[in-house]
């Protein structure tokens, strides 16, 4: 009875301890069911209490439950970042459903920054775990080729013509915008790209977009000077009148940058001639200040108002003063009730500085302003008139920026681009904080017209070199935005913080590699900027330049010992960024530093398995030919070949198969 006893008691023994091991799953299994009984009677708060543990314990259904909140912001406050991390982590367990909406976050620019590798990596380890709507949207993905804008801004700016007709064939807009509201036509024509111009015109592109600064296609090309893009616009039909952020049409800035071909073209088409700016000049005006005589004669023959004062009026000062003051009730006044002016304004808008001396004497009051907020100081401080800013001030003029106005007055004597009238405005006692109605201080303004002398000033006067704007940007990533290598260097040399990062955890260097902007990432990198950061989304700059297709950028930033085995949160190294992107020459440079040429990402793919992925038929090759391991298998168990025989791509296929040895494992 003995052995039957002891049969027994080990039978027991084992129920006891799987039922011990059981217990926890059960566990588990409860708690995930009451998450969704309490998801269904929309209790979300409570099934969020429930979630967190479970999913900071790794459990992978938890994190892609809670992942899913975080999208929707339902029981939690809306987090994209938070959603991509939770459902990254439950991918990375071969999670179908977190996979594939890992790969939607990635395709959208979701909580990161686009990234269609990513979005086509994760949605095919969902397609191969058997999720048919991850399949279905790879199906789109090769079948419409979709692009990001920062793709279809890529192409432009290569002037890759077939590959934008290509991207614009499978579905692109060719109204794409980028965070500035800036498009594609926009681009095109401040670059003086006119097939691409071209391109984007046959396509509907609207040539009277406006950006976030108030510029149009057809202004940004007058102000870059391309006469034959300004000509195409025209026939396009281009709003001729539209005015940027500081009043000047297209024909106003043409003359003020005395381009006068340009300004032909566009008088030939009729545009209105009066249309007044903010500093209150018309066409006519700016024509007389910058001595072009032929546009003159252009303006009178198709009857622009003339705004000149006759030799007769100004003969005598004191009868002028008289003269003026009865003037001013017959100015058109189109966009500024210059009607209302008394006679000082008006002879500070003509730049009759005797005149101006004269009023004063008679105690005109030099402290007037409009209702729009025009004063005497602010016209000549617009002008960069510094003799009648002296006379003003001498004179004791208090300026105040109270009144409604669209800039601060030392924002309007950074626009002049007069050094010494910006000297003149620092002299006095103004907020060097204040911001204007583009939330931009006096040195960010300075920093956008790329002007060395002006910020340095600015500088020197005082202002923070590493005070952030409002969306978090310091003045170095400005200037790299700008590509001014001069402003850059000097901010290098002012102090500023070369780590410094922005509300989405981009550094300067990044934005360079971004902006493809080779001198200033060379600038950079030798002033010591740290080229192992990561941004939110997990890339380093060397990553955001492989994607970016940058050769240069990236030969420079491998040369100055970037290392080409960083990795971003999912593991990806450089060597799979290339490998999924298709170029050869990025690729067989960090060949050449021996990285490790099976390293596995966190779903267990090599480089081979991104190329093939992402249908890399070339960088597939070059793998191949230095050695890379055919018979490796990612988390999925699947082969480089199994991927590729999944998605039926022949060319891959028969790379694959011809590489020497391949009868050992086939």
């Amino acid at each position: 009875m003995a052995p039957a006893n002891h049969k027994q008691c080990s039978r027991l023994s084992l129920r006891i301890v799987v039922l011990c091991l059981l217990l926890p799953c059960m566990a588990v299994a409860a708690e995930m069911d009451d998450v969704k009984l309490l998801i269904r009677l929309q209790k979300f708060d409570d099934a969020v209490e429930l979630l967190v543990p479970l999913a900071e314990s790794g459990l992978a259904q938890a994190q892609y439950q809670l992942g899913s909140l975080y999208r929707m912001g339902t029981g939690v406050a809306k987090d994209h970042v938070a959603a991509v991390r939770w459902f990254e982590q439950a991918a990375t367990q071969s999670h179908d459903k977190s996979q594939y909406n890992l790969g939607l976050m990635y395709l959208n620019g979701w909580g990161a920054e686009t990234d269609r590798a990513q979005a086509r990596h994760w949605l095919a380890l969902a397609a191969g775990n058997g999720h048919r709507l991850a399949a279905k949207k790879l199906e789109q993905l090769q079948s419409k080729q979709e692009v990001s804008v920062e793709q279809l801004f890529h192409l432009l700016r290569k002037d890759d013509k077939q590959g934008l007709i290509g991207a614009l064939n499978g579905g692109a807009s060719a109204n794409a915008v980028d965070q500035y509201e800036r498009s594609l036509l926009m681009e095109a024509a401040g670059g003086g790209q006119g097939e691409m111009l071209q391109v984007l015109l046959a396509r509907k592109a609207d040539a009277d977009h406006v950006d976030v600064l108030g510029d149009t296609a057809l202004l940004m090309a007058v102000r870059s000077g391309h006469k034959q893009i300004v000509d195409s616009l025209v026939k396009a039909g281009a709003n001729l009148n539209v005015q940027d952020i500081n009043g000047n049409s297209a024909l106003m800035l043409a003359v003020q940058l005395r381009h006068s071909g340009i300004a032909s073209r566009l008088l030939s088409a009729r545009p209105s001639l009066h249309l007044r700016n903010k500093a209150a000049e018309s066409v006519t005006d700016i024509a007389e200040h910058r001595n072009m005589p032929q546009v003159m004669v252009e303006l009178q023959r198709q009857g622009a108002p003339s705004l000149t004062l006759s030799g007769e009026q100004i003969r005598n000062l004191e009868q002028t003063a008289d003269a003026i003051s009865q003037y001013a009730g017959s100015i058109d006044a189109a966009g500024v009730n210059v009607a209302q002016w008394p006679p000082l304004m008006l002879a500070v808008w003509r730049e009759k500085d005797e005149l101006v001396a004269l009023l004063i004497q008679r105690g005109a009051d030099i402290n007037f302003h409009d209702t729009e907020g025009n004063s005497p100081l602010r016209l000549a401080v617009r002008r960069g008139d510094v003799k009648i800013i002296d006379l003003l001030r001498g004179a004791g003029v208090v300026e105040q920026d109270a009144y409604p106005v669209e800039a601060p007055l030392l924002h309007l004597a950074v626009r002049s681009r007069d050094i010494d009238t910006v000297k003149r405005v620092l002299a006095m006692d103004i907020d060097l904080d204040v911001r204007d109605a583009q939330k931009l201080t006096a040195l960010e303004v300075s920093i956008n017209q790329n002007s060395l002398a002006l910020a340095g000033l600015l500088l020197d006067a005082g202002f923070a070199v590493n005070a952030l704007s409002e969306n978090s940007r310091s003045p170095l990533m400005q200037a790299t935005h700008g590509k001014s290598i001069e402003v850059l260097r000097l901010l290098i040399r002012k102090g500023a913080r070369l780590n410094q990062v922005d509300a989405t955890g981009n550094t300067a260097l990044m934005l360079a590699c971004r902006e493809a902007w080779l001198a200033g990432v060379t600038e950079l990198v030798y002033a010591g900027a740290e080229r192992a950061l990561r941004n939110q989304a997990g890339h380093t700059a060397l990553s955001l330049a492989i994607i970016s297709d940058q050769v240069g950028i990236v030969d420079q930033l491998l040369t100055t010992e970037a290392t080409s085995g960083d990795r971003r949160y999912a593991g990806d190294t450089a060597l799979m960024l290339a490998a999924g992107g298709g170029n050869v020459e990025i690729l067989e440079k960090i060949i050449r530093l021996n990285p490790d040429i099976d390293a596995i990402d966190a779903a267990g793919n090599t480089a081979l398995m991104w190329a093939v992925i992402a249908g890399r038929q070339s960088t597939a090759s070059v793998l191949l030919a230095h050695g890379a391991d055919r018979a490796m298998r990612n988390r999925n168990r699947d082969r480089a070949m199994d991927i590729a025989q999944r998605s039926g791509d022949v060319e891959l296929i028969r790379v694959l198969k011809n590489v020497g040895l391949a009868a050992r494992w086939f």
